[in-house]
């Protein structure tokens, strides 16, 4: 078991596991770094602790006891022959054959093997909790990557729609103006047709009157000549 501050092993003499009112647990060594005064302030989710008289965390502590011992000792203190095949937890010492069968049969009394197989397994266990505890922090490291790819796509996104936005107002302004420009030329060229087509009208109207004038002035003459052709003739 290792300490979540320092990352290091816990043990029975420096770095002892202390529990916090929290609930959470650190070796002695890293705790003075935390400790104000006569409070803690809990590195993990900062509750407040009392500094002095801080509890041992027995379950850790007996773990590492009991590793301690099975270490230190192969051959039981009794019975110097044999070798400890058993852990009493109630004694708080390896055992041998012997020792169970006369004096630790009603204790709570583990193989060391066991004991043995329970520590790899942990240990194998904990390895596998910090690969996956990689492998989240890299997933966690990919993810934030694609949160940002996905918001500079967003803004790019954003971006060319106000763009293709400006495209279109544009055209509609061109067009619009286009169509304005049309109608002022058409006003303008039919103004112009109808101004000719007015001076060509009162051109016509003045030949007419003039024409009349000369019919007239023509039949006033063929009148007269009437006149004058009688006369002579009489």
């Amino acid at each position: 078991m290792k300490c979540k501050i320092c990352d290091k092993n816990f043990d029975t003499l420096y770095k002892t596991p202390r529990n916090l009112t929290c609930g959470h647990t650190f070796c002695e060594q890293c705790l003075k770094i935390y400790t104000n005064i006569d409070e803690i302030n809990c590195p993990k989710c900062s509750k407040i602790s009392p500094s002095k008289n801080l509890p041992i965390c027995y379950a850790i502590y007996e773990m590492l006891e009991l590793d301690q011992k099975v270490k230190n000792s192969d051959f039981c203190n009794l019975h110097q022959l044999e070798k400890t095949q058993f852990y009493c937890k109630d004694c708080r010492s390896a055992i041998c054959q012997i020792c169970f069968l006369e004096n630790h049969r009603e204790h709570n009394v583990h193989s060391v093997k066991e004991i043995s197989f329970v520590e790899e397994t942990k240990k194998d266990l904990e390895k596998n909790f910090n690969s996956l505890k990689e492998k989240c922090d890299y997933l966690y490291l990919i993810k934030n990557e694609i949160e940002k790819c996905e918001e500079f796509i967003e803004k790019m996104r954003e971006k060319q729609l106000k763009k293709l936005d400006n495209i279109y107002d544009n055209v509609k302004i061109n067009k619009e103006n286009k169509i304005e420009n049309y109608d002022k030329l058409i006003e303008i060229n039919y103004n112009q047709q109808k101004e000719i087509i007015e001076k060509h009208q009162n051109k016509i109207i003045q030949k007419l009157e003039l024409a009349q004038i000369y019919s007239k002035e023509i039949e006033d003459t063929i009148k007269n000549s009437g006149k004058y052709f009688n006369f002579l003739i009489k």
